[in-house]
């Protein structure tokens, strides 16, 4: 079940520049299955770019990726929202001028949190090259009230994204999912798109367009209707107050 709540949301770049739609969510929560459905449904003439900053159980599906000859890079040893944003500068502008992809899909670390992307995105180098599109949080339903209270890392992701996959409900008891639900209502911004789904079954046009969707209601981005949430460096052991 999903319901759309994001409204209006005005955009910020380039005119021609290319959309990154970041994949964000705690380790285990379903990000790279959510990624290898994307690939896997890719419309017809949209050509993509991966960048995959998380090394989780699932792997990424590598013939997809060869088969249609997708441009992909992997960052690894850090996390491209604090230690290695310059990488990723780097190789978002490589991308960008050598394979002039029509979107891009970066699959973030589990502590990754999205409200540093807005800020890395509008340096000088990339500012014309792409904007912010969708910020998609991947949810564990079936635990993510046992371990939010403890990292508030996973609050933050929720805060700073304008989707929300509450993933795999269909392992998460009626209760559990109900209370997950209430939390991430109250966590989200208004405006936010909630899906309820087991193996990351939701509407994948979030995640393959070529048009940059307008990301106002995203905590972050910038644009005059937003409240900025300055990212923090990733602290794994840090929990709520």
């Amino acid at each position: 079940r999903g319901e759309d709540r994001r409204g209006a949301r005005g955009g910020a770049g380039h005119l021609n520049a290319t959309p990154v739609h970041v994949l964000s969510g705690f380790l285990g929560a379903g990000k790279t299955t959510l990624l290898n459905r994307a690939l896997a449904d890719i419309p017809p003439g949209l050509r993509p770019a991966i960048v995959v900053n998380d090394f989780g159980e699932v792997a990424l599906d590598v013939t997809l990726v060869e088969r249609a000859g997708y441009a992909m890079t992997e960052l690894a040893s850090g996390c491209v929202c604090c230690t290695l944003s310059g990488p990723l500068e780097q190789s978002l502008v490589a991308l960008v001028d050598e394979q002039r992809p029509d979107t891009i899909l970066l699959e973030a670390t589990g502590l990754a949190e999205p409200a540093a992307f807005p800020t890395l995105f509008a340096s000088g180098s990339l500012s014309s090259r792409v904007a912010l599109g969708d910020v998609v949080c991947v949810v564990d339903a079936s635990t993510f009230r046992r371990y939010e209270r403890h990292l508030v890392a996973l609050q933050r992701q929720v805060i700073q994204s304008n989707t929300i996959s509450l993933n795999k409900a269909d392992l998460a008891g009626t209760e559990e999912l109900a209370a997950a639900r209430r939390r991430v209502d109250v966590l989200c911004q208004l405006g936010a798109l909630i899906v309820e789904a087991a193996h990351c079954q939701i509407d994948l046009t979030v995640v393959c367009t070529s048009g940059a969707r307008p990301t106002s209601r995203v905590r972050g981005t910038c644009t005059a209707t937003t409240t900025i949430t300055t990212a923090t460096p990733c602290k794994p052991n840090e929990s709520s107050r």
